[in-house]
């Protein structure tokens, strides 16, 4: 009996962790992060449910990813309720990382903010959250299975996903767009 009772335990533990979202068909999930311009910990999935949102994820010191942010916040102006945000990091194993210093990452994305005329918020993932958030949020890493920069997704109001892709070209945006409703 307590075998079973065991067994039922797990099953039910399981069925409340969802699988990675892997891109087009799966949602958006919710997960904690560290705003620049604020310097709060929240879920941006959660902030702007209900809106299509756009979810850019890249490396610090990349680029050709502020190159990424900047065509986004194009296609953003060109689309009145669309939102945007970006998470920013390092890859390490394939996973995004929280920088060594978050402070100093947090003050180099105000400055890209301001520096590329950029109107979303860019974030990065805390190296601590709080017990509550630890308890109703997943790992980054659990929830996404985004292994590289220069990933951007687009998710309809509902959160599920529609675009998603790892950009590797200038002209990357256009498919961005053309999810979006955005017509170029």
């Amino acid at each position: 009996m307590r075998g079973l009772l065991l067994v039922l335990l797990g099953l039910l533990a399981c069925e409340k962790q969802r699988p990675a979202a892997r891109g087009v068909g799966d949602r958006l999930q919710a997960f904690i992060v560290q705003d620049s311009e604020k310097r709060n910990k929240q879920c941006f999935v959660c902030a702007y449910a209900g809106k299509p949102t756009i979810l850019a994820v890249g490396e610090l010191d990349d680029a050709r990813f502020e190159d990424d942010l900047a065509a986004i916040e194009a296609i953003r102006a060109e689309r009145p309720g669309l939102t945007a945000f970006a998470v920013l990091g390092r890859f390490e194993g394939g996973t995004l990382r929280s920088p060594a210093d978050e402070a100093a990452a947090l003050e180099a994305l105000e400055a890209l903010r301001a520096r590329r005329g950029i109107g979303f918020p860019l974030s990065i993932l805390p190296k601590e959250m709080s017990p509550e958030q630890r308890q109703n949020y997943a790992p980054f890493g659990a929830a996404y299975a985004i292994d590289r920069g220069r990933t951007v997704w687009f998710a309809d109001a509902d959160n599920h996903v529609r675009y998603a892709a790892t950009w590797t070209e200038a002209g990357d945006a256009e498919g961005l767009a053309k999810a979006a409703g955005v017509g170029r």
